[in-house]
């Protein structure tokens, strides 16, 4: 004969029923008797009767204490499952027990004794969550007990593997269908769910439940439900009323510092946390009063002490134990909760950390804080510096949907990390957004730069015609200052070049270079070197280039070094690896082939004239429309 299995659980829903895991195990065994047999169990052990349905009416206690009446349901309980298990060996299943009452704990330890005493082939297996169980609950000291007799081994139970956690998501909505139609499915049950490829939104279970089988459950019924969810930001219906159940058995004090971790962002150093406790929370929570809840809210399983790098170095700090609990607790606060929080961790960083430009631009932006754009700006331009465009990108985004006054700056800044990123569409879109804010502002100066940078650009979505109209639209005047009056002529040179008017190309470099002289510092020695670079891009290809005093290569090489600019260093490496293949430098006079003559035998032949199939388009380096230069043609010297 096997082993007879009976099985019951603690339910949070119905409370802490009396003896409610046990109740369930034993009615569930005695379900499967005959009415006959029931009955013979009750008149044998009428002391059941008051706890198992099954049994019948319960008879008076007849003035026997409570403490009389547990000891005879307690013995009662030990002879029905000793009874038991002379038959055949006996486990007993009890599911979830944290969520059971302290009398099931106490008939637990009851039972582990008498069945270890008199050798009786009677075992339990109990699950429970010790988070759900407080420190100083007497559940917990029974554990204990039970642990210290060594009347029980405690087994941790790991997060699921990936193969483990799809096969607990899959059946959860097998389940769910089949009690919901009576039948199971054609072929595996949960593989499809409307809307979702097939298997991706169990993969999506577990991807955001890292193995966790509880939250593996209800991340697979609501993605069931709604397989779009997983990409709103919000946790499924069944895991917010988890979490929420988790948190509203914290005491008041361990539950607001948990809500100020989660504003956060999951983790934070220790001393963050309590500045914002002391300054943030009201009423403020602080000494021995905060560090008291945060040991309860670790205490509960709901966040954990972790290490953390702060500044690159590593502090004491705390974390959620799983981001759906973040994710949850966070969603839970009101908005004006959500800013305050917010502004009192950028208080914190502020205080502690000035040089977080991320973190306190993160904060102030939710906090709504006037702040919040001097942030933006500086996390921006400190991404746009590391070259981290897709960073900057989004810093500029925020930036310029806050500002008024000073969104056509931060645009023009904006744009130049689009066209950093070779997005030249979207840089064409903000910088017309910016020329249209200068323009209505009057500002002479900035409007010629910007139209100067969206003519450039245009060039570089084969837009010449457009590039052209937008200067003509925007020239220079008496009053233009000579960075943007050099910008202007650079870009007009640049699109002469695209169109193949290479001596109105060069004209407009000698323009360029005259304004460019004017100005100051390093900017000025960029425009130099880029006034050159288009100099000796303005050159008819197809010509074989002579060296001499006007060419624009050995001019423009040297100026890199000083001014650092990527484009032009590789400008000054194109030109050095010209000068090693032997091809002479650029100028803006054309060569003429040699009179023609037979060679001798002790003569080496002259250079052929370039082939008929040389490329037409000139090859205008960096600022050329097409970002790849045209291949060399394999005939050509």
């Amino acid at each position: 004969m096997g082993t007879a299995v009976l099985w019951g659980s603690g339910h949070d829903a119905e409370g802490h029923t009396p003896y409610g895991a046990f109740a369930e195990a034993l009615d569930g065994w005695l379900a499967e008797h005959t009415a006959a047999e029931r009955a013979g169990v009750g008149a044998e052990y009428p002391e059941l009767a008051s706890f198992l349905p099954s049994l019948g009416r319960a008879g008076e206690a007849r003035g026997r204490s409570p403490e009389e009446e547990r000891d005879r349901l307690f013995r009662a309980s030990t002879m029905l499952l000793a009874d038991l298990a002379t038959r055949c060996p006996v486990l007993v299943v009890l599911d979830d027990l944290h969520a059971a009452d302290t009398g099931s704990f106490q008939l637990l330890s009851h039972l582990a004794r008498r069945s270890r005493d008199r050798g009786t082939a009677l075992r339990f297996l109990v699950t429970y969550r010790e988070e759900e169980v407080p420190e100083g609950d007497a559940r917990r000291a029974a554990v204990t007990a039970l642990l210290r007799q060594r009347l029980a081994v405690r087994e941790e139970v790991a997060r699921l593997g990936e193969r483990d956690c799809l096969a607990v998501a899959r059946d959860a909505v097998a389940g769910d269908a089949v009690a919901g139609d009576g039948v199971a499915g054609d072929g595996v049950a949960g593989d499809g769910v409307a809307g979702a490829p097939d298997g991706d939104w169990a993969r999506r279970a577990w991807e955001l439940s890292l193995g966790n089988p509880l939250f593996a459950v209800e991340l697979a019924r609501g993605l069931a439900e709604d397989p779009g969810g997983a990409g709103t930001g919000r946790a499924p219906e069944g895991v917010r009323e988890l979490v929420a159940g988790r948190l509203a058995r914290l005491d008041p004090d361990a539950r607001r510092v948990v809500e100020a971790l989660s504003v956060a962002g999951g983790e934070a150093a220790l001393s963050e946390l309590l500045d914002v406790a002391a300054h943030g929370l009201r009423p403020p929570l602080a000494g021995h009063s905060a560090a008291e809840a945060l040991e309860r809210a670790v205490a509960a399983s709901i966040v954990e002490e972790r290490e953390v790098v702060v500044a690159g170095r590593p502090e004491e700090g705390l974390a959620f134990r799983h981001p759906l609990v973040r994710l949850t607790c966070y969603e839970r606060l009101s908005a004006a909760r959500r800013r305050g929080l917010h502004a009192a961790f950028a208080r914190a960083v502020a205080h502690r950390r000035p040089d977080a430009v991320d973190t306190l631009a993160s904060h102030y932006t939710r906090a709504d804080d006037p702040r919040a754009a001097d942030y933006l700006r500086r996390a921006a331009e400190r991404a746009a510096g590391l070259y981290a465009n897709d960073t900057a990108d989004r810093y500029y985004r925020d930036l310029v949907a806050r500002l008024d006054v000073d969104a056509a700056r931060a645009r023009l800044a904006h744009a130049h990390v689009l066209r950093r990123m070779g997005d030249y569409e979207r840089a064409v879109e903000v910088l017309r957004l910016a020329l249209a804010e200068f323009e209505r502002r009057g500002e002479h100066d900035d409007t010629v730069h910007t139209a100067a940078l969206l003519a450039e650009t245009l060039g570089k979505t084969s837009a010449p015609a457009a590039a052209r109209r937008v200067l003509r639209e925007h020239p220079v005047t008496p009053d233009t200052a000579p960075a943007p009056a050099a910008s202007h002529h650079l870009a007009r040179s640049l699109v002469l070049c695209v169109r193949g008017r290479y001596a109105a190309g060069a004209e407009a470099t000698r323009q360029a270079l005259a304004a460019a002289r004017r100005v100051p510092g390093t900017a000025g020695e960029g425009l130099i070197a880029r006034a050159y670079a288009l100099r000796a891009a303005n050159l008819r290809p197809g010509r074989a280039l002579r060296p001499g005093p006007r060419g624009g290569g050995p001019r423009a090489c040297p100026r890199p070094r000083r001014t650092g600019t990527r484009t032009l260093l590789r400008l000054r490496a194109l030109h050095t690896a010209r000068e090693r293949a032997g091809e002479p430098d650029g100028s803006t006079r054309p060569w003429r082939p040699a009179p023609a003559r037979s060679p001798s035998p002790s003569t080496p032949a002259t250079r052929p004239p370039p082939p008929s199939n040389a490329p037409t388009s000139p090859n205008c380096g960096s600022c050329s429309a097409n970002p790849n230069p045209p291949a060399r043609s394999p005939n050509r010297p």
